[in-house]
């Protein structure tokens, strides 16, 4: 089994200690087993070739990486992300705008960012949404999702 994980160019948590904590503790040791392989990307274009994509905390907008998440989806692949991607631009400043990996991945129409929506954030499940698209699925969990719910929701997504 193959899981990949996107490195976030920039860290918008307290420390970049936390960031690592969380994502190699949490979300990679979620994974990882003596059976599987765990790659880290850092660029859009090393999407291609690879099943499932755990993307935790991919905070800052980036054009070129939407786009590849979006042609990895429709191409077949699955996006595991959690709630705050893309929330906001380059200068740190919150969008106003839903990106376009909602609506075209997801079909959201809300005009608000799924984290900010009430009564999917007081759910205990922690899927906010899921799609099929394309050829491939776009999941979206709590950002707070734990390790053991990221194992689960990675397990699924190797059988989907």
């Amino acid at each position: 089994m193959r899981f990949c994980i996107s490195a976030s160019e920039h860290v918008l948590l307290r420390s970049a200690y936390n960031y690592f904590k969380y994502v190699h503790r949490t979300v990679n040791g979620s994974v990882y087993s003596k059976t599987s392989t765990v790659s880290v990307l850092f660029e859009p274009k090393a999407l291609a070739g690879n099943r499932t994509l755990l993307l935790p905390l991919q905070i800052l907008h980036d054009d070129a990486l939407e786009e590849a998440l979006i042609a990895f989806v429709k191409g077949g692949g699955h996006l595991v992300t959690s709630s705050d991607l893309f929330r906001r631009n380059r200068d740190n400043v919150y969008l106003s705008k839903v990106p376009a990996i909602f609506r075209e991945t997801l079909g959201w129409q809300d005009s608000r960012f799924i984290d900010d929506v009430p009564e999917l954030e007081a759910s205990p499940n922690p899927v906010l949404a899921e799609r099929a698209y394309g050829q491939g699925r776009m999941t979206v969990v709590k950002r707070e999702l734990d390790r053991e719910g990221w194992a689960s929701l990675a397990k699924a997504g190797v059988q989907a």
